[in-house]
């Protein structure tokens, strides 16, 4: 009984001793010792990190690579070269850590819904502009006239001023020449003091928007229009 006991202390003491010099209690099959120098069992637990991460799937061939150079380290320790096998097994550990990084899920950023001004209110001129021209003529005030106390009833709104062609002439053509008409319609207004120049801005759709057939010369006029519209803020 007394020698069971002081067995027992002396395993104790040992294994105090052997755990205050950076030693480590192992077991299992791979292991021909029960401590091992602390730096060798840390390598074995990074590769077991490792490989909780899915390494061994994700990287088999570097994850058997790292598994390979930490047994090696262990022959090596057996062969009682110490601080070679230490060096070899710090080296490992560091390979083991970096093993398939888990690499976080981007996180989508969804950007505020930011709605459209909607038309709260507008007006249509048939103005005379010359073919193939965009500058106001003397016989067209009255209608801008008309247009200026229409934006002046809204205050701090903002305006937009839309240019629309009938269907003669091409497609580019008429975009152009919508564009033109809408920006000289913008600085007559911002001209006659009707609005802010932040406040306005122009457009052109050509022929894209008719509001009437272009199979008559009826329907023609009413597409050559400019629309005058006041948005929501």
């Amino acid at each position: 009984m007394k020698r069971t006991l002081l067995i027992l202390v002396c395993l104790t003491v040992a294994m105090g001793l052997l755990s205050g010099c950076g030693m480590k209690f192992t077991w299992g099959e791979k292991y021909r010792c029960m401590f091992h120098h602390e730096e060798l069992v840390n390598a074995d637990k990074d590769l077991a990190d490792a490989k909780a991460r899915g390494a061994d799937k994700d990287c088999p061939d570097l994850y058997q690579a790292v598994a390979r150079e930490i047994d090696n380290a262990y022959a090596v320790y057996y062969s009682c070269r110490t601080q070679e096998a230490i060096k070899m097994a710090l080296a490992a550990s560091e390979k083991a850590k970096a093993l398939c990084p888990v690499v976080p899920k981007p996180v989508e950023v969804i950007p505020p819904k930011v709605e459209a001004p909607k038309v709260i209110d507008k007006i249509i001129l048939m103005l005379n502009f010359d073919s193939d021209k965009a500058i106001i003529k003397d016989k067209d005030v009255p209608q801008l006239s008309k247009a200026i106390e229409f934006i002046k009833k809204h205050p701090g709104a903002k305006v937009k001023v839309e240019g629309h062609t009938d269907s003669t002439a091409s497609l580019n053509y008429n975009q152009m020449l919508s564009e033109k008409r809408a920006a000289a319609v913008v600085e007559y207004f911002i001209e006659k003091g009707a609005v802010n120049k932040a406040d306005i801005s122009s457009a052109g759709y050509g022929k894209t928007k008719p509001i009437a057939s272009n199979e008559t010369a009826e329907g023609k006029a009413k597409n050559r229009r400019v629309e005058v519209l006041i948005l929501s803020k």
